[in-house]
């Protein structure tokens, strides 16, 4: 059986992080410490590796913060803890995104990412066929689930509500009112996600 070897150095991070971080900086910080080699972003087979490792213990772990009523969050965007008997977590992730549902665990994702035979038999045209398939999906998925959040919205909402909220949200957070410019670009870029969205979901209609 495997051993995965970044499970304490993932759970060291998780633990001293004040807030939630993407895939990217966590691997980033792993690699600054000696656990993870240097990648060329030219070979998707090693980014894969890499990936599905980092993932691999981010799944075994899950289980070990459930126990201590604690969530782990796991997408590509937002890796962090939640204590799931107040709502409250590391950093500005709001409490309201445990309630409407958006850490509701995948069970396709998980059972993916704990078959280690999924990075041992891989070869590049493998990678190649799933970069383009089952993990583009996910990524997509994790693209309009965040969306929502910095939208500050359930993901059930109708489209006039994610209008009202986008120009309540930019008024509030426009620098010609005081506001933070990242907040405010956060905000633009989420809304556009979301009428993406709901534009391929009425051409399915």
């Amino acid at each position: 059986m495997h051993q995965n070897h970044l499970l304490e150095p993932i759970s060291c991070l998780l633990s001293t992080q004040a807030a939630p971080m993407s895939e990217y900086t966590l691997i980033q910080q792993l690699q600054g410490q000696g656990w993870l080699d240097p990648i060329n972003p030219a070979d998707t087979l090693s980014l894969y590796s890499t990936h599905f490792i980092v993932y691999n213990a981010l799944y075994q772990l899950q289980p070990r913060y459930r126990d201590q009523q604690q969530h782990l969050r796991i997408s590509a965007l937002d890796i962090g803890l939640q204590d799931v008997s107040t709502g409250s977590s590391a950093g500005t992730m709001p409490a309201y995104s445990l309630a409407h549902g958006y850490h509701e665990e995948n069970e396709a994702l998980r059972d993916f990412y704990l078959n280690w035979d999924n990075v041992d038999t891989a070869t590049q045209q493998s990678v190649d066929t799933l970069l383009n398939g089952f993990w583009q999906r996910y990524v997509e998925d994790d693209e309009l689930t965040m969306a929502f959040v910095h939208l500050e919205l359930d993901m059930r909402a109708p489209y006039i509500d994610c209008k009202q909220k986008y120009r309540q949200l930019a008024m509030q957070h426009h620098p010609d009112r005081g506001g933070e410019e990242r907040r405010f670009q956060e905000v633009q870029h989420a809304f556009s996600v979301v009428q993406r969205h709901y534009c391929v979901r009425q051409s399915h209609q």
